[in-house]
């Protein structure tokens, strides 16, 4: 039989290869694993046992405690908080942030008003974050850039001046605006960059975001 000869003809592409290769993240369950049963390996075995892969993550607290504590008051406040989980998406990674319920259940009113505000904003600018992945601008002391398709999000978290220097970026853009407002960003190409103007009307209290579209690979 031909086949014999190459090993491709025997390998099935299952559930997990489908993830290795997607576009967008997705969730994957694996259950009941045996690494102890050599004598009838399986393909997911077999998978695992030849890929390596990484799942970044940070987890946080809203305080300084992991579980219910009545006396930390040392609670980080929305724009925190909104910032640790937008720089993990500029990193590449998931963002997990704890919650310790009281004894009787309920969340403390202090958790409950970071997290609404919380959702409120990413209800405004969650596309930003949103199934999209670490941009090609790496991360910068003023921010991050997360990236989906042919849309870059830059994150502008700690910059107070009216200006800002940016890299080439890896394609030409096609428009640049501001997601708070959909007004047009003004930007000027300058040797090694690009020179972004920040309207103050513009900023946000907790990330200001700027939307560039760029060309479509191939094209200009």
């Amino acid at each position: 039989d031909p086949r014999v000869s190459d090993i491709k003809n025997y390998i099935r592409r299952g559930k997990l290869w489908e993830a290795f290769v997607a576009g967008e993240r997705p969730v994957l369950l694996i259950d009941e694993i045996d690494k102890a049963d050599i004598e009838f390996p399986n393909d997911l075995l077999q998978e695992l046992d030849r890929m390596e892969f990484f799942v970044y993550e940070t987890a946080e607290t809203i305080n300084q405690s992991w579980g219910y504590n009545q006396s930390d008051h040392h609670f980080k406040s929305t724009r925190e908080l909104i910032q640790y989980l937008v720089r993990a998406a500029g990193n590449n990674a998931n963002f997990l942030l704890n919650v310790g319920p009281r004894p009787d259940g309920t969340i403390q009113p202090e958790f409950v008003t970071r997290l609404r505000e919380m959702g409120e904003w990413l209800a405004r600018y969650g596309e930003s974050v949103y199934g999209t992945r670490g941009g090609p601008i790496g991360p910068r002391p003023w921010g991050v850039t997360t990236s989906k398709g042919s849309t870059l999000y830059v994150h502008i978290l700690d910059w107070r001046d009216p200006v800002l220097a940016l890299p080439v970026m890896p394609r030409p853009f096609r428009s640049a605006h501001f997601l708070k407002d959909g007004k047009k960003a003004e930007v000027s190409p300058v040797t090694g960059g690009l020179l972004l103007k920040i309207p103050e009307k513009s900023r946000d209290e907790f990330d200001t975001v700027v939307v560039f579209e760029l060309a479509t690979e191939g094209k200009n």
